[in-house]
Parts: C-alpha cells; sequence; structure tokens
C-alpha cells in the first residue's frame, strides 16, 4: 500500500513539473516567403498596399533564409524596383478578377520607400520573434532611400470650408453633410467613418471610438459642438453602421458620386477626400496646438508624420509676434 501511494504521490509531482520551454533556434533558417506568410497571418493593420509590397520581397528574396538577406540584396532588389513601371488599379474584368494596368513612369521615391518600409517591418518582426541570430541586423538600415518630392500639402481655408459644407448640403444624400463634419472635424479617415457604428459614438461624452486605424492603434476623437448636433439628427440601431448604404445596410454607403458634386459646386479643385484629413490638422495647427496635439487627435504613430505642418506653426508664431506689442517695437 505504501508503495502504491508513493507511486501515486510521484505521478502526481510529475504531472504538476513544469513542461519544457520550445526556444527558438535563432538561427535565421526562415524563408522569407514563409515569414512572409507567419507575418500577414498576425497583421492587424490597415494598410491594404501591404500585400503587394511583400509580394514584390516574396519574388525578390523569397528563396533566401532571413538570417542571410544583407543590404546588398535589398538595394539591388531596391534598384530593380526604381526600374519598373508602376501599376494602377482598373477594376475587374468579366470573372470579378481584378485588373492592374502600367503606368508611363517607374514609381516614385516615396512609393520606393514605402517597399523598403514593408520589409524593414518584416524583418523588426522576424527579430522580435526570434527567428534571427542575435547578432544579426536589420538590413534595411543601411539601404539609402530613394529621394522623394514634399509636393504641395493641399489643405481647405475657412472659405473653402464653408463653401464645401453648403454644398454638401444641397446634395441629394442626407448624410453627406455629417461624413464631411466629421472628416473636418476630427481628422478621421474615409475608411474609418465608413466602419464607424453608433454604438460607437457617445453623445454624452461627446466622443467617437475608432476601433480598426490604419496603424492597428484604436484612438478617441472628441466631437464638437456642431457635430453631436448632427449627429442627434441622424441616429440608429447600436450596431448599425452610422453611414449605411439604404440597399445593403451592412455596407457603407458610396457616396463619391455626391462627393464630387459637392466640390464642383463648391468651386473646389486638387481636392479628395484625404485633404479634410489634412485641413483637421492645419486648423488645429493655426489654432495653436502644438505637433504633439495634432498626432494624438489624429492618430499619428510618430512625430515625424506631424512635422509635415510643421511650416503652418511657424507662420502663425510669427503672425502672433507680428501682431503682438512685440511687433511695435522699433
Amino acid at each position: 500500500m505504501q508503495v502504491l501511494l508513493k507511486s501515486a504521490g510521484q505521478g502526481a509531482a510529475a504531472s504538476m513539473a513544469p513542461t519544457a520551454q520550445v526556444i527558438p533556434l535563432r538561427d535565421g533558417s526562415t524563408l522569407v516567403r514563409d515569414l512572409v506568410d507567419q507575418y500577414m497571418k498576425q497583421y492587424v493593420g490597415r494598410d491594404t498596399t501591404r500585400v503587394t509590397r511583400l509580394s514584390f520581397w516574396v519574388t525578390a528574396l523569397g528563396d533566401l533564409p532571413i538570417g542571410e538577406v544583407t543590404d546588398d540584396h535589398v538595394d539591388a532588389a531596391m534598384q530593380e524596383l526604381a526600374q519598373r513601371r508602376a501599376k494602377f488599379y482598373a477594376g475587374k474584368d468579366a470573372d470579378g478578377a481584378k485588373v492592374f494596368r502600367a503606368k508611363g513612369k517607374p514609381p516614385s521615391g516615396a512609393t520606393q520607400n514605402r517597399y523598403l518600409a514593408a520589409l524593414s517591418s518584416l524583418c523588426t518582426f522576424a527579430q522580435k520573434k526570434r527567428l534571427t541570430p542575435r547578432t544579426w541586423v536589420n538590413p534595411c538600415k543601411t539601404v539609402e532611400k530613394a529621394p522623394e518630392n514634399p509636393g504641395r500639402l493641399r489643405f481647405l481655408d475657412q472659405d473653402e470650408i464653408g463653401r464645401l459644407l453648403t454644398a454638401c448640403r444641397a446634395q441629394k444624400w442626407p448624410r453627406l453633410y455629417l461624413l464631411v463634419l466629421l472628416a473636418l472635424t476630427t481628422g478621421c479617415r474615409r475608411g474609418e467613418l465608413e466602419r464607424l457604428r453608433w454604438r460607437d459614438v457617445d453623445l454624452e461624452a461627446g466622443l467617437m471610438s475608432i476601433h480598426e486605424t490604419k496603424n492597428g492603434q484604436p484612438r478617441v476623437a472628441p466631437l464638437t459642438d456642431p457635430a453631436i448636433e448632427e449627429l442627434k439628427r441622424h441616429t440608429g440601431a447600436p450596431a448599425d453602421l452610422v453611414f449605411a448604404s439604404k440597399q445593403a445596410p451592412g455596407e457603407a454607403f458610396t457616396f463619391d458620386a455626391q462627393w464630387h458634386a459637392a466640390l464642383k459646386a463648391a468651386g473646389l479643385r486638387g481636392v479628395v477626400f484625404h485633404t479634410l484629413r489634412h485641413s483637421a490638422a492645419s486648423q488645429l495647427v493655426m489654432s495653436g496646438a502644438t505637433l504633439h496635439d495634432v498626432g494624438q487627435v489624429l492618430g499619428h504613430k510618430t512625430l515625424a508624420m506631424s512635422q509635415r505642418y510643421s511650416h503652418l506653426s511657424t507662420q502663425h508664431k510669427a503672425k502672433v509676434v507680428r501682431s503682438s506689442a512685440l511687433g511695435s517695437i522699433k
């Protein structure tokens, strides 16, 4: 009996012993193509171009173990990319397959750098998952980025905003005004507003929760009083989309026709929906908000994203100084 009890006790102790932890080999043997599969399975961001860019790297480096990828490999692939003719989405064919057509010029410097950034994210993922040797360095860090043309940052001034909102009110779709008003006052992206549901809107607190964002980080957007009043005019069930289609309530309303009609009526050129996000940031900066404040409201992941509005901040400060007592000192 004692022997049996001892055996039973040993068995119980054995069952309570901690299981051996599986430690990654860190030998860098995972192929780039397999690493991309692992990465995309856990990817929660809203960047719809991530698959396209990583597909390029699968073609260029897919058969290489990640631990053997060097900056020379990456640089050679980037040079090849710079010579390619960029493609654009041209709709679907008769069978529903996506159709891409070639542009007349190679991808821009900004586009090339986004391809490099996608690979860099993949390499960082491999390091965090301990799939690379401890001494392995992300090869993208020593590859020179392509020069970018900053271009003109288009945003609406107060007069243009007034004309656009007036034109939106005159459109047949009654919620276009609300949509544009929210975009201008919260800086939300089009997709964020299209996914917005009534349960995400707290009218009493004056807050709007954005759960799915481009960078995968949820945020809360404060609502202005005019936006709250307009939302109260268009209430719905908690699970309903705020901007739902009448024909397909589970999908967002396609408002492109009304949007372009409003732009035409307002006499605005060079404006896309994303211009409203830039306009929200510009209004914040010119009202005295810091670049950190702008990043918090718009959900920028880094301060560098907000830095593009720094010139507006400088202009605002110059205006304040010149209109103050300092401006009269001779």
